[in-house]
């Protein structure tokens, strides 16, 4: 069930400009927006209102696209897929040494 807060998150463009930052994202000029997700050099990202009134992110390069909390949840991801990879690494050394 979607919450109300949830909601009010999705359609608050501040919060997806927000999200994007965290990842890298750079606010160019109004919508347009340098991809976080490639080597961006020319701003090929942006934010749009959906009919729902949600706020949502799509890069015409790379094709990632969603609203506020699906791009937290790959950057959650790739978070978690990052300290796995490490922590992997980590237990082979030990394994080898």
């Amino acid at each position: 069930m979607i919450t109300m807060e949830k909601d009010t998150k999705r359609m608050d463009r501040s919060e997806i400009i927000a999200e994007l930052e965290q990842v890298g994202g750079v606010n160019t000029r109004g919508n347009t927006i340098k991809c976080p997700y490639h080597d961006d050099h020319n701003p090929s990202g942006g934010i749009f209102q959906g009919d729902d009134g949600a706020w949502r992110f799509k890069c015409q390069t790379c094709g990632v696209h969603g609203d506020v909390f699906d791009l937290w949840k790959m950057r959650t991801r790739s978070h978690q897929s990052q300290q796995a990879f490490r922590q992997g690494k980590n237990n082979k050394k030990r394994t080898i040494a």
